[in-house]
């Protein structure tokens, strides 16, 4: 058991002290949060407002000044030869012309232009496509006796809130839970990868190297894969603590940014919102990101919590064991791709089917792949935040804790072999062969 711990503390402390370790660890939770917070932050920083000249023969935008940030200018003659004739000479002040001819209709859009030298953005077409799209639809609606005012206020917004049968209690929005579930996956996936492959590469590299011919002279095979594969589990689970106390503080830092100073009420905001013509965005998204914020605080954290790291740890020393095998089998990077195969099939398995689980988390692909010990820890995952029944949790995290303890067995049984084996490929035949050999 000592000799365990001494590999233990090497294989920790190797890795955690590298410069690479240290700046990661302490810099991906503010590259996530700028990952998805700047992009959002550059889209609504003003870039200057564009002016379209408008030549409207249809009279379609009843001589609308203005679309969102777009100006719109209208010249005094209104043919489109001569005013394209002059935009030559005042080409700087503009960034386009829009021509809407005579044949436009509901029936018939065929023929609108916008001329422009610039580069014009998908963003500023789509704002004037909606804006003429919105045009003739009140226009068709007039012409078939119909208000655009009525139907526009009679349309409402409904949101739909599951609740439990028996319970007063609500259930989590399956939006912010379905958004936990894929953050959840995607880093159980990440870390299983990642830290998979160093073990992988460290039992390749001791083994091409001859290292490992002295350090099985004083530890047994089995002792030195196990402080290999637990040496590193230590390495990723620092770097997820890390990652945690990072991201709780960004979390509460965004929170107390996004909360409204002046305490008004939704309802209060709504009317500032519906007076203000729906221009308040800024107010707007405030709201949403409040709202967001809120119903992430219903969420059953100590079992999220609490699985993720049993299906962290678990899902890793499954895989890191297998990792750890294929390095011993092999002797250079070419030769692992047949042997890695059967293994990263289940876990790209499980990425590709979140999608089906997130949109049915009782369903039976859900239920299965959950139980499957070699998809279970990102599936279950996935269905952790909708709350699966507790007895469907714990027969997924038994299955999984007797499928560690039969593959340590078995990898261990290949590792005393292949570790020691150099300069002959070997197939699965020749692998499944190892297991019964007495040493």
């Amino acid at each position: 058991m000592n000799k365990i711990k001494i590999i233990i503390e090497r294989e920790y402390l190797t890795r955690v002290r590298k410069k690479s370790f240290i700046v990661m660890s302490l810099l991906a939770p503010f590259l996530v949060v700028a990952l998805m917070v700047v992009p959002a932050w550059l889209t609504s920083l003003d870039s200057g407002q564009k002016i379209i000249q408008v030549v409207d023969e249809a009279n379609l935008l009843n001589g609308l000044s203005e679309i969102d940030n777009v100006k719109l200018a209208y010249p005094i003659e209104n043919n489109i030869e001569e005013v394209k004739e002059n935009l030559k000479e005042k080409a700087k002040e503009f960034d386009g012309l829009l021509f809407i001819p005579k044949t436009i209709s509901s029936e018939n859009t065929d023929g609108i232009l916008l001329f422009a030298d610039k580069n014009i953005s998908i963003q500023l077409e789509k704002k004037i496509e909606r804006e003429i799209a919105k045009n003739l639809e009140e226009k068709k609606l007039v012409k078939l006796g119909m208000n655009p005012v009525l139907i526009k206020d009679a349309k409402t917004k409904v949101k739909l809130m599951v609740t439990p049968l028996y319970s007063e209690e609500s259930r989590t929005d399956s939006t912010v839970a379905s958004i936990v579930a894929y953050l959840s996956a995607v880093m159980i996936y990440f870390f299983i990868f990642l830290y998979g492959a160093q073990v992988m590469r460290g039992v390749m590299e001791e083994k091409t190297n001859r290292i490992v011919e002295v350090i099985i002279s004083s530890v047994k095979p089995f002792e030195l894969m196990l402080g290999k594969i637990i040496g590193v589990a230590f390495v990723a689970f620092t770097q997820f603590l890390i990652w945690i106390v990072l991201g709780l503080v960004l979390f509460f830092v965004i929170s107390s940014v996004f909360s409204l100073e002046n305490n008004m009420t939704q309802e209060e905001a709504q009317a500032i919102i519906a007076q203000s013509g729906g221009m308040a965005s800024q107010l707007e998204t405030t709201l949403e990101v409040q709202n967001v914020l809120e119903t992430v605080q219903t969420l059953n954290f100590p079992l999220i919590i609490g699985a993720f790291g049993f299906y962290f740890i678990m899902g890793y020393l499954v895989y890191g064991a297998l990792y750890g095998a294929v390095g011993s089998i092999v002797d250079n990077q070419t030769d692992t791709q047949q042997f890695m195969l059967p293994i990263t099939i289940p876990l790209i398995t499980a990425i590709g089917i979140i999608g089906l689980v997130v949109n049915d988390p009782d369903g039976t692909v859900a239920f299965w792949a959950s139980m499957f010990p070699l998809t279970s820890p990102i599936i279950m995952m996935v269905r952790i935040p909708f709350e699966p029944p507790l007895w469907e949790v714990a027969l997924s995290m038994t299955i999984l804790f007797l499928t560690f303890l039969g593959t340590t067995w078995i990898v261990g049984r290949i590792y005393r072999i292949g570790i020691l084996m150099y300069g002959k490929k070997p197939t699965y035949r020749e692998v499944s062969k190892w297991l019964f050999y007495k040493a």
